[in-house]
């Protein structure tokens, strides 16, 4: 079933690319955070770093099917649960 899903790495990749733009310094010609907020879009760059890691640790795991992910939908409640 996982082989028409995408890999949360590349998912994680595309957040990377978009917060690394969004954190360009001052000056640059399509600067878009106000300086004061340079930090946290340090810490936030870092944070989807850390994403990227564990998105791949869980995409392998996944190949390797050491998880396995059931999903029974709950009609009355409409509501997903995964075992």
């Amino acid at each position: 079933m996982n082989q028409d899903t995408e890999r949360l790495e590349d998912q994680a990749m595309r957040v990377v690319k978009l917060v690394d733009h969004l954190r360009l310094t001052p000056g640059s010609p399509i600067w878009l955070v106000p300086e004061r907020f340079q930090k946290v879009m340090d810490c936030l760059y870092g944070a989807v770093r850390q994403q990227v890691r564990l998105a791949r640790e869980i995409d392998q795991m996944r190949e390797r099917g050491q998880i396995e992910c059931d999903v029974f939908v709950d009609e009355v409640n409409r509501t997903a649960v995964e075992t």
